[in-house]
């Protein structure tokens, strides 16, 4: 029986390959989001707080990991992500993050940073269109925007 033996960083670069979304690519569903998102989280045992700076025609213009932290704790500065999506010339946002922990709901700091982020952007007409929480255990997600909380 001929075993191939496949790396973690060969799983990890396959992953990246499938689902790391371009830039001047359209983000169509919060599913794609979420694939994009986790393309984006180079070690699952920190938590990434992660930005997606999207055009007027909701394409990406970049990605990037904003804040680490943790195993449950990352310091995010709304500030720092309305400097940046201004840099972009960002007209909208997809914020996410990853819960090493395996916790696969939005915890109350998660909800009250993403108001106090919502309302900084809406000061300079920046749309915040979702919030993703990337869940450990199953590869799964949660979506604040599919669930209503946005």
């Amino acid at each position: 029986m001929d075993l191939t033996v496949i790396a973690d960083m060969d799983l990890r670069n396959e992953y990246v390959r499938r689902f790391h979304v371009d830039a001047g690519s359209e983000l169509a569903s919060s599913i794609i989001a979420a694939d994009h998102l986790r393309s984006l989280v180079k070690d699952p045992l920190v938590e990434h707080f992660i930005v997606v700076y999207l055009d007027s025609r909701n394409r990406v213009i970049d990605s990037d990991i904003s804040f680490a932290g943790t195993i449950n704790r990352s310091a995010v500065y709304p500030r720092e992500i309305v400097r940046k999506a201004l840099d972009h010339g960002a007209t909208a946002l997809i914020l996410g993050h990853n819960h090493p922990s395996g916790n696969d709901s939005f915890s109350v700091d998660d909800r009250e940073i993403t108001r106090r982020i919502k309302s900084a952007c809406k000061v300079f007409e920046i749309a915040l269109h979702d919030h993703l929480l990337l869940c450990s255990k199953d590869s799964g997600y949660q979506s604040m925007a599919d669930a209503g909380m946005m």
